[in-house]
């Protein structure tokens, strides 16, 4: 874990995605290749006071889970996910996939089946705060057409995981997007001009700037 950016980037995970506080259980998930990045969120949510729980998986094992199954592990839920579901009060997910094609030739038809049944503890844990980030790899270089260390700079560039002070560089771009949205609100009309760009939408949802939450009170106003 000599790359400061890691250690950066779990800051940003820590404090500014889920905003983790003392006590608050947190699930922390990811396969093996997430490892420098699982100890330094491990390490950042231990410094505010939380409970890190980790799950960590070796590659490969959902290509074993779809070549071996049997019908009932696609239609039942075990007590232990509802239970991990209930328990954690915030969840801190990493992709970093080795193959990204390893199930393309698995049909679609048992992954959807799969996420139905997981959908329970899928709705509890969107309920509470969640971060879901992605983990540089070689497969992931590849597919961008980019070496390791160039995708690498691009997945830091674009976290503030370069910066000297993520967490406040992703707040000061959070008041900036603030003051566009203030800007834009009530509008009906949107035009983008820039070099190569001219670009006009209309807005008609009267929720757009709204969030979900302030969405959900209004429409149960309007039902009452």
């Amino acid at each position: 874990m000599n790359d400061p950016r890691i250690r950066n980037l779990a800051k940003v995970l820590v404090r500014y995605s889920i905003r983790a506080r003392k006590s608050e259980t947190v699930g922390v998930s990811g396969d093996v290749p997430v490892e420098p990045l699982i100890i330094a969120v491990y390490e950042e949510l231990l410094r505010v006071g939380a409970f890190p729980v980790v799950r960590m998986s070796p590659a490969g094992l959902s290509e074993l889970f779809l070549k071996y199954r049997m019908p009932h592990h696609f239609t039942t839920l075990i007590p232990y996910e509802r239970a991990y579901a209930r328990c954690v009060d915030a969840t801190i997910s990493i992709y970093a996939q080795t193959n990204t094609h390893a199930l393309s030739n698995t049909g679609p038809r048992r992954q959807v089946q799969l996420l139905q049944t997981r959908k329970p503890t899928h709705d509890i844990l969107m309920k509470k705060s969640w971060v879901l980030t992605l983990f540089p790899t070689e497969a992931y270089a590849q597919d961008a057409d980019m070496s390791l260390r160039e995708f690498e700079d691009l997945v830091y560039t674009a976290n503030f995981a370069d910066e000297d002070n993520p967490v406040a560089a992703w707040k000061a771009l959070g008041r900036k997007q603030a003051g566009f949205v203030a800007r834009i609100r009530g509008a009906d009309r949107i035009r983008i001009v820039g070099s190569g760009t001219d670009l006009t939408f209309f807005v008609k949802n009267e929720y757009l700037f709204e969030r979900p939450a302030q969405h959900a009170r209004r429409r149960n106003a309007k039902r009452g």
